[in-house]
């Protein structure tokens, strides 16, 4: 019990909060985008969740100015998109929108990570819903 009180104490006296920081707001630690709230990404550059439309916008818009998406993204249309995002797809040099792409019945489009830290390349694949497993390029039931 004195260790906790101690403990106590020297986080009550440094300022430190006994509550977790809030996921949704700009800050928050994070390893990948899934650890940010919707509406945020996580920021490969400072391990930061930060709001999915940052960028540098010095024209007085909302639209990121081209070249300035944060690592880990590419920009489409004047919005930055997480490099693995389905609908954004980067496959190295463009934006490949996986939805429309066929997939096998009892799946679901997927944006997979083919490349590496030095060139950053996904392509567009599938992955079978719950309660089904892929064979030969096909979902079937377990």
């Amino acid at each position: 019990m004195k260790c906790v009180l101690v403990l106590s104490l020297v986080l009550v006296c440094s300022g430190c909060a006994y509550e977790w920081p809030d996921e949704s707001s700009a800050g928050y630690i994070c390893d990948t985008g899934d650890d940010c709230a919707s509406g945020f990404i996580c920021d490969s550059n400072s391990s930061e969740c930060v709001p999915e439309e940052a960028g540098d916008t010095s024209d007085g818009s909302d639209t990121p100015d081209p070249g300035n998406c944060l690592v880990g993204q590419h920009e489409v249309d004047g919005r930055c998109y997480e490099h693995n995002d389905v609908e954004h797809c980067f496959n190295g040099s463009s934006s490949v929108d996986c939805t429309e792409l066929d997939v096998p019945a009892n799946s679901s489009a997927n944006c997979m990570g083919v490349g590496d830290e030095l060139f950053p390349a996904f392509e567009c694949g599938f992955e079978c819903i719950e309660g089904y497993e892929e064979e030969a390029g096909e979902c079937v039931a377990k």
